[in-house]
């Protein structure tokens, strides 16, 4: 599919700049859109909009199947129709466990036109890990793949709300009665959608669950809505982009930050069905791309992906990843001709809360400014910290759909995540010279040891640079003290050795004395979620392991008159 020509971002003129009120953060000051709050809408609303205006204009596209608005629209319907024979009412739950396939786009509107609330579920999941998520959320309705239904029918008899299994692939003989295949649910020609409202649930997407069980995000229509307003004004999108994500779908960042933004821009959304980093930029320029949307992980895969003719054959003028460390960011434009930008961070809970857009000033250090909806502070115990000092980032809403609605069965888990009348996200930041924050660390990640606070990311990032290392996670160990001790788990380099005396050495080097670590453990691989991000919670949960070396224990310590 062929392309527009890359074009070359310009900064917006209109409107009024945000006004950074803490007196040293006023350098970085950035446009807002001339209605930056328009009237809230649903997710059917949105897609019926669409579908007037640009009925043949290509909406969504997988592998070898696409959509238009007017196409989209109608399988929604239909999807609608169907879901609702098998009586699925409105604000009922429905469980979706595949991975990315050309049905999940009939059932994200589909369900949404029902005013059904889809539950989009890691297909990895399984056993107790998939249990604790069905269990919470209580769906009517469990729609699978071959792989899903095996793992959902192990569990039904926990599951008194499931009413039926639908599966998308051949349904066996020996499959529970309660599974139907997709295509015993016929269309009903009587059923008329429902009235739906912006401040009806819309989806409960999980957290990863990186820091202990998964809790479900409870996201309204107008919080999908406001999600696409505020990602468009921040990429500039217009109907001439090509928005390709290789992401999985059941993730809100495929969702809130691709989908959400093209749908409101009337821009193709090109989904992969997996991420692979030796074709990627292949397909990107094959579906004729000009942003992309990823996470931190993907970019180091590029990177590390051999070279090819198609690394500066695109036509990528936005290339939207985050985390990623500024060596890696400079790394990306020297090899693929085109730049990253990183200047963003957002959790399910509110997406996005910083976003700098690309046209504007940059500090690649930075996770960008707050965007206009928020207001954000960095505190530590209710007090705002100073400039350069790390505080948790603590988020209040500007209007009704800037943030989730709350976690799904979880009333004292929410009302503990708005202490204070504000939200706390859990994560660390730190307010730059130029009034950008910079994200620093998890709060459940931080450690404190020597009368510091030691951030995790900082200290992987110093111990990464050890030719030996291929990869490292740091983590707290609890310590008979107050304070905690710090671990580090490696994956050593294909074919290289790491002895005690030889790190420890390094790391003295390498490290101020306060974040070396005791305790350091050699793995084969790092425990990682489907997005690549580390389970801390899992590393923590080993503890000091047989095979864990304890430096301390081998006479190796900083002594007082090394620390400088």
């Amino acid at each position: 599919m062929a392309g527009p020509a890359r074009r070359t971002p310009s900064a917006v003129t209109t409107g009024t700049d945000i006004v950074i009120t803490h007196p040293n953060s006023t350098q970085l000051a950035v446009p807002v859109p001339p209605d930056p709050m328009p009237s809230a809408m649903t997710i059917g609303a949105m897609l019926a909009e669409q579908a007037g205006r640009r009925p043949g204009a290509l909406a969504v596209a997988m592998s070898d199947w696409s959509a238009t608005y007017a196409e989209l629209d109608a399988l929604a319907t239909s999807l609608a129709s169907r879901i609702h024979r098998l009586g699925v009412v409105p604000g009922e739950r429905v469980a979706i466990l595949f991975p990315n396939r050309r049905e999940w786009f009939e059932l994200f509107f589909g369900l949404a036109r029902l005013g059904a609330v889809q539950v989009p579920l890691n297909p990895y999941l399984k056993g107790e890990f998939l249990r604790h998520q069905l269990v919470d959320a209580g769906p009517a309705v469990v729609i699978v793949d071959e792989a899903g239904r095996r793992a959902v029918e192990a569990l039904l008899p926990d599951l008194p709300s499931v009413r039926a299994v639908v599966t998308l692939d051949d349904r066996p003989d020996d499959a529970s009665p309660m599974v139907r295949h997709v295509s015993e649910l016929p269309d009903d020609p009587a059923f008329v959608a429902p009235d739906v409202l912006p401040e009806d649930l819309a989806g409960i997407l999980y957290t990863s669950g990186t820091t202990g069980l998964a809790k479900g995000c409870m996201l309204s229509h107008g919080y999908y809505h406001r999600c696409g307003v505020v990602d468009q004004w921040v990429t500039q999108l217009g109907p001439e982009d090509v928005f390709f994500c290789a992401m999985p779908l059941f993730h809100g960042g495929a969702q809130l930050k691709v989908l959400m933004p093209c749908l409101l821009a009337g821009a193709p959304a090109i989904y992969e069905p997996a991420f692979s980093p030796t074709s990627f930029m292949r397909r990107a320029t094959e579906v004729g791309a000009t942003i992309i949307n990823g996470v931190g992980a993907m970019a180091t895969m590029l990177l590390s992906a051999p070279a090819s003719e198609w690394d500066r054959a695109h036509r990528l003028r936005v290339c939207n990843i985050a985390p990623l460390s500024e060596d890696n960011q400079l790394a990306f434009r020297e090899r693929y001709g085109t730049d990253v930008w990183a200047e963003s961070y957002g959790l399910t809970e509110c997406v996005p809360v910083f976003g700098t857009p690309p046209a504007g000033p940059r500090d690649r250090g930075g996770s960008g400014l707050p965007v206009f909806d928020l207001q954000v502070r960095l505190l530590d115990d209710g007090a705002e910290v100073a400039d350069g000092e790390v505080g948790e980032i603590c988020l209040r809403p500007r209007h009704r759909f800037a943030m989730f609605d709350g976690y799904w069965n979880r009333p004292e888990d929410t009302l503990e995540a708005f202490a204070g009348l504000w939200f706390h996200t859990g994560d660390f930041g730190r307010r730059r010279p130029s009034g950008a924050i910079a994200f620093v660390d998890r709060k459940k990640d931080a450690m404190r040891r020597r009368g510091e606070n030691v951030s995790s990311i900082e200290v992987e990032t110093a111990i990464g640079k050890h030719p030996a290392v291929l990869e490292v996670a740091v983590h707290a160990v609890r310590s008979d003290h107050e304070e905690d001790e710090i671990k580090a788990c490696l994956v050593p380099a294909p074919g290289a050795s790491i002895e005690p005396g030889e790190l420890f050495a390094w790391l003295h080097g390498a490290l101020p004395y306060f974040a070396m670590p005791r305790y350091v453990e050699l793995l084969d691989e790092i425990p990682k979620n489907h997005l690549g991000r580390v389970l801390k919670h899992t590393l923590r949960s080993r503890g000091v392991t047989d095979r864990t070396w304890d430096f301390e224990a081998l006479g190796l310590s900083v002594g007082r008159d090394e620390r400088r």
